[in-house]
């Protein structure tokens, strides 16, 4: 069967979720890099407080920010990233190779062991620690899934589909397998691998060319994950895989999702980067409340304060906001452009063992930390 064409551009201009970060970065400029062997490069750090006074200051007892500038030719865009049990920090790139930082800040680039796909280049897409004491990725465009172990040795396993095309997007590491959302021709499954990375059970996901996205999993084991503007929904599938829809306004999908300590859902969508930017809660009963925010949201993660922290993209925040849906701080990047689009600034957030919260800058080409006071 034939696939549609891939594209990294919609053609009113909004983004297409999974291709939200691709798409600034095309397999045309990815295809100028060199496919060398593994580099080091030193990395600089910078310390600053806030542009503004928000509540949440250093001066009032929130978070410093830190950046970690990434100088090597062979990463390219930094978008998602992940601790190993060494505390070393892994993070993507959208070209055939994934960065390492060291505890004590260097830096080495190691490569795929793949380079090229029938779709282009490869390149790391979600990343997350999981089983077997391993990273875990998928490569989106790719097929694939893969993983690094606490050597550094990258392996990479096409389970899904070998003919036609399969899109892997996001992973949820559990204790013993990854749960992984992809698109299999137009439809959409979310799949069970083990620690073999075998395929041992794949559920339905209704919708044609959904492209589902982000997941997460609620105290139950109940699965949310987040769809393209192409559906603009959330899904849940129940740990006896029955699966339901609840359908959003949001013209741009569902970028980031998480599962919050009231028992909740949290989300971030939009239509555009300036209509409709919200962050909504979803009730496992599938009440959803959403709360206004100035510009279009990316990541969400809890942080050590117990709020979420955000991250605007296309602007150069991150806001924090409580579990009551208000704004409680607002941090603005060093340089930041205020409408960026549609190169990413900052993007997927998480917390990482020493409890500050780690991001990547995309675009900039960094990596950042919100550091708490202990």
């Amino acid at each position: 069967m034939q696939g549609p064409t891939l594209s990294y551009k919609k053609t009113d201009g909004h983004m297409l979720r999974p291709y939200r970060y691709g798409y600034s970065f095309t397999i045309a400029a990815l295809s100028l890099l060199s496919a060398c062997s593994a580099q080091r490069d030193q990395i600089s750090g910078s310390s600053f407080v806030p542009t503004a006074e928000p509540q949440g200051s250093p001066h009032n007892g929130g978070p410093v920010i830190k950046e970690y500038a990434v100088k090597s030719k062979k990463i390219g865009q930094i978008f998602d990233l992940a601790f190993d049990a060494a505390k070393n920090l892994w993070f993507n790139s959208y070209s055939p190779y994934v960065g390492r930082m060291t505890p004590g800040g260097l830096i080495t680039v190691h490569p795929l062991p793949r380079k090229r796909n029938s779709y282009g280049l490869e390149s790391v897409n979600s990343m997350a620690f999981g089983p077997g004491q391993n990273i875990w990725f998928t490569d989106f465009l790719g097929k694939e899934i893969g993983t690094i172990d606490r050597k550094g040795t990258i392996r990479e396993y096409q389970p899904f589909q070998k003919t036609g095309y399969a899109f892997t997007n996001s992973l949820l590491p559990r204790p013993l397998h990854v749960w992984v959302t992809m698109d299999i021709f137009d439809t959409g499954y979310i799949a069970e691998a083990n620690q073999r990375a075998k395929v041992v059970r794949a559920i339905y996901l209704p919708g044609y060319f959904c492209y589902p996205g982000p997941i997460t999993a609620d105290k139950t084991g109940t699965f949310w994950i987040g769809n393209s503007g192409n559906c603009p929904k959330i899904t849940r599938v129940t740990p006896d895989g029955k699966v339901r829809d609840f359908a959003i306004k949001a013209a741009d999908g569902v970028w980031g999702i998480a599962a919050g300590p009231d028992g909740n859902i949290w989300f971030t969508a939009a239509d555009n980067p300036t209509t409709n930017d919200y962050v909504g809660k979803i009730t496992p009963t599938g009440k959803i409340t959403t709360y206004p925010i100035t510009n279009q949201a990316d990541g969400i993660a809890l942080g050590p304060d117990g709020n979420w922290w955000i991250t605007m993209p296309f602007v150069g925040k991150i806001e924090s906001m409580n579990l009551q849906g208000k704004i409680v701080a607002e941090y603005t990047l060093p340089n930041a452009i205020n409408g960026s689009q549609p190169e990413f600034q900052a993007c997927l957030i998480h917390r990482g063992p020493d409890g500050n919260m780690w991001f990547g800058e995309g675009a900039r080409n960094k990596i950042g930390e919100l550091i708490f006071s202990k």
